[in-house]
């Protein structure tokens, strides 16, 4: 198989069937944000699936051409490439050999923006999480210690969509408490989601979090983590936590 002209084929059909340049709505507004070409999530799998998902490629090849889709500087290459991560990886690689290959991502200055690195969260890490074992969790609990503030916030991302959140309250609390010491305001605004979901499981542990950390909260994590409750709880549990 010659990687380079398939890699030159999903990239001439996500060309061709392509609107126009235009920035996501849901990130056009955030710092970083790349250049999207026009290309919905269903015409980029079409593309995979003619030219990927359906033929049987080998491992490395399939890597190779992963990584080509990441490296380009348009989100819906990048998107490309996450499909063939999440969709092809982990039938032939182990969850720890996943994030190596994302470490390098990282490193590399490849995951593109904020809304690239959160779909990475939902369609990787989520059923990573999901699957995982402690060697691949605990990598987590590093990567909540980076100074890149994308690395970071996706090491509390992927539990957002994961359907053992519930079952992994301990390490979500324990991310939290680190990401919300930092400075980035993206990667802070992840701990009001996560607390938002963990509200209902834990009411108390919440209220606590949020008054031991009350020093670094900022309006969007506060307006996050108490969305899910009546107006009058709010107003209460403020007033406990001094806001």
């Amino acid at each position: 198989m010659n990687i380079d002209e398939t890699f030159d084929k999903i990239d001439g059909d996500l060309r061709e069937i392509a609107q126009g340049k235009y920035h996501h709505p849901v990130c056009h507004c955030l710092p970083g944000a790349i250049n999207y070409i026009g290309v919905n999530g269903g015409d980029i799998k079409k593309v995979l699936t003619t030219h990927v998902l359906n033929e049987n490629i080998e491992a490395e090849n399939l890597k190779s051409i992963a990584h080509m889709l990441l490296k380009v500087p348009i989100a819906e290459h990048k998107l490309a490439g996450l499909m063939i991560v999440a969709e092809k990886f982990p039938l032939f690689m182990s969850d720890v050999e996943i994030l190596d290959f994302a470490e390098n991502l990282y490193a590399g200055n490849f995951m593109g923006d904020w809304n690239i690195n959160d779909r990475f969260s939902e369609r990787v890490l989520a059923p990573l999480i999901d699957r995982s074992d402690k060697d691949a969790l605990a990598r987590l609990d590093f990567w909540s210690q980076s100074h890149d503030p994308m690395m970071a916030r996706a090491s509390l991302g992927g539990f957002v969509r994961a359907k053992s959140f519930s079952e992994k309250l301990e390490q979500v609390f324990a991310i939290s408490a680190t990401l919300i010491k930092k400075e980035e305001k993206f990667v802070k605004t992840i701990v009001g989601t996560v607390m938002s979901l963990a509200f209902p499981l834990c009411e108390e542990r919440v209220v606590a979090f949020l008054k031991e950390n009350s020093a670094f909260l900022i309006k969007e994590v506060i307006a996050s983590s108490l969305k899910n409750m009546e107006k009058s709880q709010a107003k209460r549990i403020k007033k406990e936590i001094n806001l």
